[in-house]
């Protein structure tokens, strides 16, 4: 295979010795050749940079980084700034890719095509589940484009709306081969902030794309033996980086002028988003008195009100 594009592969690392090299090994393996990899070590504790500096500082196309502890979207930002690539695929470091993902993604790409997606595999100790984006291979473009991937991004809509599991299948920064050029001027926006940052990227991404294609020739594989989210510990701040969130995208409806059905897609989101936000209060270490305040108060808050009753 001829290797004409250059990729760029970026691994934002932090504490997650046990997968590590799963991770890098599926990257610096790769059947395809052509790589720029950016590793950002974002202050990890856990001996992370000393295998990264002992194993992988000698692949004259793996750069490392260390960096005082910013979080997942300052690390893929510093990437993301010196990356050289004309295609670029981001890796969680405690996920792996297939050993001949990126000849696969480019063989399928059309020179047209902005964005690349492929589906995922859920990975258990145990078990494994294929997930997929859409039901089968296709290419998106013109004005079908926006209605079956940035309204998506969004929210539900229609039939989708039978599907809530699948309100962030689409949202990932990973599971994508993107043109660099199109991401370079784009920056996530700090979880801190809105929670979750992948969905905002894609939407700010998704609002100059032209064309994107999926594929099932390859999977990416998504460690979920590493989830540490359904814990004990109740994030209060959760309610407000959503509503910060949600203020960010509408601020995008307002400035691209979309028509309603966006708005409504908006409304679903958020109403089905208050679900999560209540099951953060039932699994949290409050008390139960607690816990009925705190869900009371999200139900009956005034913010919330008027989506419930266009939704």
């Amino acid at each position: 295979m001829q290797y004409t594009d250059l990729v760029t592969i970026i691994i934002p690392v932090y504490n997650v010795r046990p997968y590590l090299c799963r991770c890098i090994d599926s990257v610096v393996q790769q059947t395809y050749k052509n790589l720029d990899v950016i590793i950002v070590d974002d202050g990890s504790t856990d001996g992370c940079a000393e295998i990264l500096e002992s194993k992988y500082v000698d692949y004259p196309f793996v750069r490392i980084i260390h960096q005082q502890n910013s979080g997942l979207s300052q690390s893929r930002n510093v990437a993301m700034q010196l990356m050289q690539g004309n295609y670029c695929l981001f890796l969680d470091g405690d996920d792996w890719l297939d050993i001949d993902c990126v000849e696969k993604l480019l063989a399928e790409k059309e020179p047209d095509t902005d964005i690349l997606l492929f589906p995922y595999i859920r990975e258990y100790s145990h078990k494994c589940y294929k997930t997929k984006i859409f039901p089968v291979a296709t290419k998106i473009e013109g004005e079908a484009l926006k209605e079956n991937y940035l309204k998506r991004l969004i929210g539900p809509t229609d039939r989708l709306l039978h599907e809530p599991e699948s309100l962030n299948r689409l949202n990932t920064a990973w599971g994508k081969l993107y043109k660099a050029e199109l991401i370079k001027k784009i920056s996530f926006v700090d979880t801190k902030l809105i929670g979750p940052e992948d969905c905002l990227f894609n939407i700010q991404v998704a609002v100059h794309v032209k064309a994107i294609m999926y594929t099932e020739s390859t999977f990416y594989h998504y460690n979920k033996q590493n989830s540490v989210s359904l814990t004990k510990s109740y994030k209060k701040q959760f309610k407000t980086q959503r509503q910060t969130f949600y203020k960010m995208v509408e601020g995008i409806l307002k400035k691209q002028g979309y028509d309603t059905s966006y708005w409504q897609a908006l409304t679903n989101r958020i109403v089905l988003e208050v679900i999560e936000l209540i099951l953060n209060v039932v699994i949290s270490n409050l008390s139960f008195l607690d816990k009925y305040k705190e869900v009371r108060s999200l139900l009956h808050d005034e913010k919330y009100s008027g989506y419930y009753k266009t939704f």
